[in-house]
C-alpha cells in the first residue's frame, strides 16, 4: 500500500513531463506516467495497466543493447547515468536512468525500483 500512495503521488508529479517508466529487479513495470503510455504504448487504452509486464515486451531489444541496459541500470546504484541510447522497433531512444531509495513492499520485502526519464 505504501508504494502504491508513493507512486500514486508520483504521478501526479511527472504526468505531463518526458516519458517515465520504473521497473522491480526483474524489469518488470511498476509504473508507467501518462505521456510513456501515449507514446510507447498508443494500443493499450488510457486505463489499462502495463503494471506487471516486462520492460523488454515493451522494448524489444538486440542483445548488445539490452546488456548495456542491464549494466547501466546495475551502474546508477554507483553513479548518475545519464544520455544513453538503446534502438528499440526502428526507433533510437535517448534515457536516463534514475533509482528510487529500497522501497519496502509487503508482499516482496524490501526491493530496489529503478526508472527510466526517455
Amino acid at each position: 500500500r505504501e508504494v502504491r500512495r508513493i507512486y500514486s503521488r508520483f504521478d501526479s508529479i511527472v504526468s505531463n513531463i518526458s516519458p517515465v517508466v520504473t521497473f522491480d529487479e526483474d524489469y518488470r513495470i511498476l509504473f508507467t506516467n501518462r505521456n510513456f503510455r501515449r507514446e510507447f504504448t498508443p494500443d493499450v487504452s488510457s486505463g489499462a495497466s502495463l503494471e506487471g509486464r516486462s520492460l523488454f515486451d515493451i522494448f524489444p531489444l538486440s542483445p548488445a543493447h539490452a546488456d548495456l541496459l542491464r549494466s547501466n541500470v546495475a551502474a546508477s546504484s554507483q553513479r548518475v547515468v545519464e544520455n544513453y541510447e538503446f534502438r528499440s522497433g526502428g526507433r533510437i531512444l535517448g534515457y536516463t536512468v534514475f533509482r528510487l531509495d529500497r522501497l519496502e513492499d509487503a508482499e516482496q520485502g524490501e526491493r530496489h525500483h529503478t526508472g527510466l526519464i526517455l
